[in-house]
């Protein structure tokens, strides 16, 4: 979670429990407030919301749903027709051909081959990324899957291919891969792991609203060993969770971010929030002239006025500013190694 709070007097911090997780903020006495003090905290969620929320989702998404997903995913829009003529489309589209079988069995094995997956049957998805990563050294994860697919084959034959999307994606990675197959494993990522991220958009405490999210992407490659979990250009989602605008007698604004989850390679989400070992890089990195547990202080012009005078400062974060986050617990998922499968 990131707060952002300018406030009263310099050192009057204190931290506070709220919406499972931690929110730092300033006190002090109207008489000796400190103008100007700008305070950047970063704090870990402490909440587990995540994993939860992710196994009933999963478990109660109806099957109409999840077939908009996987339009959404493969076209960028809702597909237009019943229902078993767009199933019919993206079968077609994907496979060559139309499958048998119940409706609800067909769209949840597209869903699967789509973004699930394992070692041993690797999703569509993770085969597209592995290849952009291989190319573009970043994922477009923002873009529907046949673009994707129509742009790494410009760059690699020249012009789109045709043909199932399947047989597409196999060729497209055998160009690139050693065997055609790419080197994939189970790995644990440990928590604490720095992920270096960057706001797409920026926030204000005089504009943000609660529940307003803010994108924000990797910038550098997640590696466990040899094996990439996350790789650059992965796009994810931070959440308003708290804004207090400035405000008479020195209130200053404040805002709080959580950083929910990070997709990783195969899919699997990585809780990220910002913890001790982040902060402590942020600080290193010159982002902070004192640190504490709780967070990160930036320190601007100091004096002292009467705080019945005084009006408080909104504060903000720029869009393009980067800084790191932490994994918060320990999460295993698939890692890509550059070696080929037959010297693992």
């Amino acid at each position: 979670m990131l707060s952002l709070a300018g406030e009263k007097e310099q050192g009057a911090l204190q931290t506070r429990h709220k919406y499972g997780g931690v929110n730092v903020g300033s006190v002090g006495r109207a008489e000796r407030m400190v103008a100007g003090l700008l305070v950047i905290a970063m704090a870990v969620v402490s909440t587990g919301w995540w994993g939860a929320a992710a196994g009933a989702q999963e478990n109660t998404v109806a099957p109409v749903t999840t077939l908009e997903n996987v339009e959404k995913a493969l076209y960028g829009r809702i597909q237009e027709g019943s229902l078993v003529e767009r199933l019919n489309r993206v079968e077609t589209d994907l496979y060559g051909e139309t499958k048998s079988g119940a409706l609800i069995t067909r769209i949840g094995t597209i869903s699967s081959f789509l973004s699930g997956g394992s070692a041993d049957q690797v999703s569509l998805a993770l085969q597209t990324g592995a290849v952009e990563w291989m190319v573009f050294q970043q994922l477009s994860s923002d873009r529907p899957m046949i673009e994707r697919i129509k742009n790494l084959e410009g760059a690699l034959l020249g012009q789109q291919q045709g043909g199932p999307l399947v047989q597409r994606v196999e060729k497209l990675v055998s160009l690139v891969w050693p065997g055609g197959k790419l080197n994939l494993d189970k790995v644990n990522v440990p928590a604490t792991t720095l992920v270096k991220v960057q706001l797409l958009a920026g926030v204000s405490s005089d504009a943000a609203e609660v529940g307003q999210t803010v994108p924000y992407k990797v910038v550098e490659d997640v590696r466990v060993g040899n094996r990439v979990v996350i790789p650059a250009g992965t796009l994810a989602q931070a959440r308003v969770t708290e804004v207090q605008k400035a405000g008479p007698l020195g209130r200053a604004g404040r805002i709080v971010l959580d950083f929910g989850v990070m997709p990783a390679f195969d899919g699997t989400l990585i809780p990220l929030g910002v913890a001790k070992r982040a902060t402590t890089e942020n600080e290193s990195l010159g982002l902070a002239a004192g640190a504490s547990v709780a967070g990160i202080l930036l320190l601007g012009p100091i004096g002292l006025v009467s705080g019945y005078f005084v009006q408080g400062k909104n504060v903000s974060i720029p869009s393009g500013t980067s800084f790191y986050v932490e994994v918060l617990q320990d999460t295993t998922a698939l890692g890509l190694s550059l070696s080929p499968v037959s010297q693992r």
